[in-house]
């Protein structure tokens, strides 16, 4: 059973809406529960996020599709993943897809993509903050 929660000032799961609160109605009381708490991203953020992405790609000319140059920013950027294999070690992009991130992480990616997109178009990180304000 999923429903969405917020913890409120006395430490207590507070539902966040009327169905959730239907659900979380159906519970036993006082039975052990496994919870999978997962703080949700900001979908407003993760705009953010791509919408620095397309300021980048927009602005170079070296990669010709979007997707290989959000993952090779993602790896620059230290989000990636390593496998040894017998040809040598094979990189790729970790995925940033809404349901394999927390928020904080996410802020952290930005912070490390932002550093890095602005060094490829040799610019400064304030200026692209400002064209994503403007983009958005």
């Amino acid at each position: 059973m999923k429903f969405y929660a917020e913890i409120d000032l006395q430490n207590r799961i507070k539902p966040l809406y009327n169905s959730d609160y239907e659900t979380l109605k159906r519970v036993k009381k006082n039975e052990p529960l496994e919870i999978n708490a997962v703080n949700k991203r900001n979908y407003k953020f993760h705009k953010k996020v791509m919408a620095l992405f397309n300021i980048g790609f927009e602005n170079q000319e070296k990669y010709n599709n979007f997707d290989h140059y959000r993952g090779i920013m993602t790896m620059k950027a230290g989000y990636y993943e390593s496998v040894e294999t017998d040809k040598g070690t094979v990189y790729w992009p970790k995925s940033i897809s809404y349901a394999s991130m927390e928020q904080q992480t996410f802020e952290d990616l930005f912070n490390r993509l932002l550093d890095v997109i602005a060094k490829q178009l040799e610019t400064a990180a304030f200026e692209i903050r400002n064209q994503i304000e403007d983009f958005m």
